[in-house]
């Protein structure tokens, strides 16, 4: 199922020859199932009778569906789980046509949305990576004096869309050890960006798809500051996902000869 993102338009087009109306009904829900009335009900005439065509932008309408408190996965062990469904809003589409003044069926669409967006060069509304993160190094906050359940906590974590077959892979950057999840059911998950037993060292992580081939890696590398308390900032990323990075050392500037710290 394709990803939409609701932080950049995403147009639906109703074209029929001779048409003189269109409708959209728009139903829009996170979790259970699809609602029985739509929560949107969209119309236009034609433009004119030798311009037929017309667009519903519906990315305004399911942004008003995202609820983003705090940092969910903030806690121990996330491997292979269900990602919430906070950020992930479904949507199903009916489309209706009116020839001769009478309503018909034009088709339906249905599909899941994240509040994420395209950049200018990539068009309108591209097709969403598998994985809601930059390939790239990060780093992470690490103490030996922390229990297990603070750092799994503030390695953070990734959501990732895989399928049936597909496999994340953790390998140890001291010792090269493996830890592998193979994909046993389809949807959208959520892993720790760093396997348990590498916290001391950091880990690469790939994703590996059903043909065994590498579609993305992130590697994770541990830091121990000992001097300032490292800021922790988490935010919705450009993929629509939550997101974690380090502020690790202090900055001081030079005000009229005054030395300040901030």
């Amino acid at each position: 199922m394709s990803i939409k993102l609701a932080r950049s338009p995403y147009i639906v087009e109703i074209s029929v020859a001779t048409q003189t109306e269109t409708k959209v009904k728009l139903y829009l829900w996170t979790t259970g199932s699809q609602p029985a009335s739509p929560q949107y009900t969209l119309s236009k005439k034609i433009p004119a009778s030798n311009n037929v065509n017309t667009y519903y932008n519906i990315a305004p309408y399911v942004r008003e569906y995202f609820t983003f408190g705090s940092y969910d996965y903030d806690t121990a062990n996330f491997f292979d789980t269900a990602t919430s469904t906070n950020f992930v809003v479904n949507y199903h589409i009916e489309k209706f046509k009116t020839i001769g003044g009478v309503e018909s069926s034009a088709g339906t669409e249905t599909g899941q949305f994240v509040n994420g967006y395209s950049e200018y060069m990539e068009g309108q509304n591209r097709a969403h990576e598998n994985v809601f993160l930059d390939e790239g190094t990060y780093l992470y906050h690490y103490d030996s004096s922390f229990s297990t359940t603070q750092k799994n906590a503030l390695a953070g974590s990734f959501d990732v869309e895989v399928a049936v077959g597909e496999k994340i892979r953790y390998t140890n950057l001291s010792t090269a050890a493996t830890q592998e999840f193979t994909i046993s059911a389809a949807g959208m998950k959520v892993f720790g960006r760093v396997y348990t037993g590498n916290l001391a060292h950091g880990n690469k992580v790939e994703m590996i798809n059903a043909s065994s081939n590498v579609v993305w890696t992130g590697t994770f590398k541990p830091v121990c500051e000992p001097k300032y308390s490292p800021i922790v900032v988490d935010f919705v990323n450009k993929y629509g996902s939550w997101s974690r990075m380090f502020f690790f050392k202090g900055k001081s500037k030079n005000n009229s000869n005054k030395k300040q710290r901030v």
